[in-house]
C-alpha cells in the first residue's frame, strides 16, 4: 500500500522541484550583474562563465518532466494497444495479464521515470545555488559530492524500480491466478 501511495506522490514532487528550480534560478542567477559559472572541471573549479542564460537548467528540467509525461502516457497506451512493444521484466507473463493488471504492473515504471526527473531537478537546484555561491564570492569551487550523491541516488532508484517492476508483474500474475482458481472452485 505504501508503494502505491508513494508512486503517486513522485510526479507531484517532480513538478514541485521543477517550480522551485525556476524560482531559485530566477531569484539567484537572474539577479547577478556579472558572469557566473556555467561549467566546472572534475575538481569543481569553474572553467566557463556566462552573463546570461540563467533559464537553461530550468528549461532542461522542464524538458525532462515533459519527456517523463510522454513516456508514461506512451507506455500506458502501448500496454493497452500493443503490449508486445513494452519492455518490462517478465514480459511473457505480463502480456498474458488482463489490461487492468498490465496497467497496475506499470506503476513502478511511472515512478522510475518521474523519479529520475525529480533527481535531475534537485541536482539542477543544487548546481544553480552553487553557481550563485561562486558568482557572489561565497564559494571558490562547486563541491562534487552533491553530484556523486545525486548520480548514486539515480542509480539506486533505477535498480530499486526495476526490482519493483519485476515484483509488480509477479504480484499481478498471482492475483489473476488466484482469481481463476477461486472461480473454478466455486463452479459446481
Amino acid at each position: 500500500m505504501f508503494t502505491r501511495w508513494f508512486s503517486s506522490l513522485v510526479p507531484l514532487l517532480a513538478l514541485i522541484a521543477q517550480m522551485v528550480l525556476w524560482v531559485v534560478a530566477t531569484t539567484t542567477l537572474g539577479s547577478i550583474e556579472g558572469p557566473y559559472p556555467t561549467h566546472v572541471d572534475a575538481s569543481g573549479q569553474p572553467d566557463k562563465f556566462s552573463e546570461g542564460g540563467h533559464w537553461v537548467l530550468p528549461v532542461v528540467g522542464l524538458a525532462l518532466i515533459l519527456t517523463a509525461i510522454l513516456v508514461v502516457a506512451g507506455s500506458r497506451h502501448l500496454a493497452v494497444s500493443h503490449p508486445g512493444y513494452v519492455n518490462i521484466p517478465r514480459k511473457i507473463h505480463w502480456m498474458r495479464l488482463p489490461i487492468e493488471s498490465r496497467l497496475r504492473a506499470l506503476e513502478p515504471l511511472s515512478s522510475l521515470v518521474y523519479g529520475l526527473a525529480l533527481f535531475a531537478n534537485l541536482l539542477f537546484i543544487s548546481v544553480v545555488l552553487d553557481s550563485y555561491g561562486v558568482a557572489t564570492g561565497a564559494m571558490t569551487s562547486m563541491p562534487e559530492t552533491k553530484v556523486i550523491i545525486a548520480v548514486g541516488g539515480m542509480i539506486a532508484w533505477i535498480v530499486l524500480s526495476m526490482l519493483r517492476m519485476k515484483q509488480a508483474v509477479g504480484d499481478e500474475v498471482r492475483l489473476v491466478r488466484r482469481a481463476e482458481i477461486e472461480a473454478s472452485q466455486s463452479q459446481p
